[in-house]
């Protein structure tokens, strides 16, 4: 409902295991495409290196070992997007008003953008991407192969992005806002990322 009221671009939901109800719900405001990968693609606790985890759980608390599965497939699902240019917006954002000029910000040779994180690196909850660019791939292929030395995918992203020393254009901090900060009236996309 926030979205429509200032947006007319496409929705298409990812069906990461949905209910029948859920889907429905999707079906009826969008499109919806079903990412066929099961979870046991994502490493398990148990098969983390414990120093690295245990800095993670410094960090963020133990209650993000329950998302990874969800997180690692994000990277997956971009890969499907019937569009040229697309923007993610994960499920716990609100949006406040139109998301328009972001799309040409995934138009220079990288063919992403995103905003700072609060922590550390990039915040991936909103991802402006243009369809086949070559960091996706690597993105997805090593959430699939190499997600149990990173807490989520975002994590994977900020390290191939600081590794390959990739420039973009940042997407303005309006537009994923945390909700660690103040909110105002200027926040265009509101980021409930977290615990509460």
């Amino acid at each position: 409902d926030h979205y429509r009221k200032t947006n007319t671009a496409p929705v298409t939901f990812v069906d990461f295991g949905m209910t029948e109800e859920k889907r429905f719900w999707c079906q009826e405001r969008g499109r919806l495409i079903k990412l066929p990968v099961a979870d046991i693609f994502v490493a398990e606790k148990s098969e983390c290196d414990s120093d690295i985890y245990a800095d993670w759980e410094k960090s963020y608390g133990k209650v993000f070992w329950e998302s990874r599965n969800s997180w690692f497939k994000k990277p997956l699902a971009c890969l499907l997007s019937p569009y040229r240019r697309s923007i993610w917006i994960d499920l716990d954002c609100e949006v406040r008003d139109s998301i328009e000029v972001l799309f040409p910000l995934c138009d220079q040779e990288v063919g992403i953008s995103m905003a700072k994180d609060v922590k550390k690196g990039y915040n991936s909850g909103v991802l402006v991407f243009r369809h086949g660019v070559p960091i996706l791939e690597t993105w997805a292929d090593w959430s699939f192969e190499k997600n149990r030395d990173f807490r989520g995918d975002q994590e994977v992203l900020s390290h191939i992005i600081q590794e390959q020393k990739l420039e973009f254009p940042e997407v303005p901090q309006v537009y994923n806002w945390s909700r660690l900060y103040e909110d105002h009236s200027d926040v265009k996309i509101y980021h409930l990322h977290g615990c509460t």
